[in-house]
């Protein structure tokens, strides 16, 4: 059974974040995810402090997590990774993907997320999960990987879902 669930006192202990970092680490993500802007524990505990976070579990094993960071009003920037053994079911991911973006939109009531993506692959399943395309910044991730901006707002959603 599939679960997102909030980072809070109620789901998490003191060695959660400890522990996703670690997942990232196995599966040698931290690169790809964070793009050379957090390369250590104490980095991502601290990016994370001013950042919503959820977890994704699938059986009550950890997937994956999101996070809404730079959160302005009703917008926010999205960032997210699964466990490199999901990957082989990508229904399932964009299951989670579905269930994260429900809770954001109709229960925590942003109306726009934001996403900045290195790969083509992350920007085809991000386009899949209804984001579109707004733009490219050149060299944006301080070497020479370009940022796809992506969005999804609120009524897009709203479309897709119904």
């Amino acid at each position: 059974m599939l679960k997102i669930l909030p980072y809070s006192d109620k789901y998490a202990d003191e060695y959660t974040l400890v522990s996703i970092w670690q997942a990232l680490k196995e599966d040698a993500l931290i690169e790809d995810v964070f793009h050379g802007e957090i390369k250590t524990l104490n980095e991502f505990i601290r990016f994370m402090v001013d950042s919503l976070m959820y977890i994704g579990l699938n059986d009550d094993n950890f997937m994956g997590a999101a996070w809404l960071y730079d959160i302005k009003g009703k917008r926010a920037d999205i960032g997210f990774f699964f466990r490199k053994k999901y990957w082989k079911d990508p229904a399932l991911i964009r299951e989670a993907v579905s269930m994260f973006l429900d809770y954001c939109f109709n229960k925590l009531k942003f109306e726009l997320l934001i996403g900045y993506l290195s790969s083509l692959n992350i920007l085809n399943f991000a386009e899949s999960a209804g984001f579109k395309r707004v733009g490219m910044i050149p060299q944006y991730f301080g070497n020479s990987d370009d940022a796809f901006i992506v969005q999804l707002n609120v009524v897009e959603f709203g479309k897709r879902v119904h």
